[in-house]
C-alpha cells in the first residue's frame, strides 16, 4: 500500500525513519530495503542510482544505519540527517558527508 512504512519500531528504527522521511519529503513509496547495511545493494536491485556524493533528498547508508539526507553542506563536506533510531528516536544532526569511525558510509541511494 502506497505510504504504509514496511519497518516496525516508530522512529526508535533507523529503517522506519529513513523510509518515512523520504515519503513525508519526496513522496516515495519505498519497498523494504531489508536492515540498513543492505540499502545500497537493495536500492541498485531495485534500479535507484547510488553512490559515495551526498546530495540533499538523498539516504546515507551506513554499517548499521540509515539517515535521510535533507541538506548538504556547501563545499559537501557535511551532511545535514534526519534519523530514526538515534538514542532511541527522532533526531536531526550534521555529520561528516564520509561517515564517522563508529558508523563507516556505505554510500547514498539517490531519488
Amino acid at each position: 500500500t502506497a505510504g504504509a512504512n514496511p519497518y516496525s519500531g516508530g522512529w526508535s528504527n533507523c529503517t522506519y525513519g529513513a523510509w518515512e522521511a523520504v515519503y513525508e519529503n519526496l513522496g516515495i513509496s519505498l519497498p523494504s530495503f531489508g536492515n540498513a547495511s543492505s540499502w545500497v545493494a537493495s536500492a541498485q536491485a531495485y534500479g535507484y542510482a547510488t553512490g559515495g556524493t551526498p546530495r540533499a533528498g538523498s539516504v546515507a547508508v551506513y554499517y548499521g544505519h540509515v539517515a535521510y539526507v535533507s541538506a548538504v553542506s556547501a563545499d559537501g563536506t557535511q551532511a545535514y540527517i534526519i534519523e530514526g533510531g538515534y538514542c532511541g528516536h527522532y533526531n536531526e544532526r550534521w555529520i561528516s558527508a564520509s561517515g564517522t569511525s563508529s558508523q563507516p558510509l556505505i554510500g547514498y541511494i539517490y531519488f
